[in-house]
C-alpha cells in the first residue's frame, strides 16, 4: 500500500489514497469497515479487455441497493428478511498510469445505524454462550428421557416375568382341572365294571 499506514486502531479513508493493487484497496476498505461498524460488498469490476488487469472497482456497504422481490413474497418457499437499505456508502478505486490504484470516489455517509466494532464480537460470544446453554439443556432433557426409557423397559421386563409366571400357573391349573374333569367323566372304578 502507498500513502496509507496500517494502523489497526485508527483507520481513515479519503479521496486520493493510493494502493499497490485493487486487492490491497479491498483489504484496507474491509478493515476500515470493520473498525467503523459495517460490512462491505464488491459491487463491480471493470477490466482491460486486452491485458485483463482491473481498471476500476466499486466496493460498497453491504446494505447498498435494495433486495429483489424474487426471494420475498407469498410464492417464496423460504422468504428472506430485508437486509438492504439503499445505503450509498462506497469507494471506487481506479488504476492510474503508474499501475497503482487510487480512490477516485468516496461516499462516507450511511443511511442505517452502524454497529460498534466490539458489539459484533460480543454478539457472537453471547450467541455462542446461548447455544452452549441450549445444548446443555438438550443434554439434560435427553438424559431424563433416557432414564425414563430405561425405567420403562425395566418395568416392562418385570411385568413380562410376572405375566410369564402367572401364565405358567394358569396353564398348570388348566391342566390339573382337565385331569380332574377326565377323572370325573371316566372314573377308574367304573371302567372295571
Amino acid at each position: 500500500m502507498l500513502d496509507v499506514e496500517k494502523d489497526h486502531t485508527n483507520f481513515s479513508m479519503k479521496l486520493g489514497v493510493e494502493f499497490e493493487s485493487d486487492d490491497d484497496a479491498i483489504e484496507y476498505y474491509n478493515s476500515y469497515a470493520e473498525a467503523t461498524g459495517f460490512k462491505i460488498r464488491k459491487e463491480y469490476v471493470n477490466k482491460n479487455k486486452v491485458h485483463g488487469y482491473v481498471t476500476s472497482r466499486k466496493i460498497t456497504c453491504c446494505k447498498e441497493g435494495l433486495q429483489t422481490t424474487y426471494n420475498r413474497g407469498p410464492w417464496a418457499k423460504r422468504p428472506r428478511r430485508e437486509t438492504r437499505t439503499g445505503c450509498l456508502a462506497h469507494i471506487i478505486v481506479t488504476r492510474q498510469e503508474n499501475g497503482k490504484y487510487r480512490v477516485t470516489q468516496f461516499e462516507e455517509a450511511h443511511n442505517h445505524p452502524l454497529s460498534p466494532p466490539n458489539q459484533k464480537r460480543d454478539n457472537k460470544e453471547r450467541r455462542i454462550e446461548e447455544l452452549k446453554r441450549e445444548v446443555e439443556r438438550e443434554d439434560q432433557i435427553r438424559e431424563v428421557y433416557r432414564e425414563r426409557l430405561i425405567t420403562f423397559l425395566n418395568n416392562v421386563e418385570e411385568q413380562m416375568d410376572f405375566l410369564s409366571t402367572k401364565i405358567q400357573v394358569v396353564v398348570s391349573s388348566v391342566k390339573k382341572f382337565e385331569t380332574e374333569v377326565e377323572n370325573l367323566q371316566y372314573p377308574i372304578g367304573r371302567l372295571k365294571t
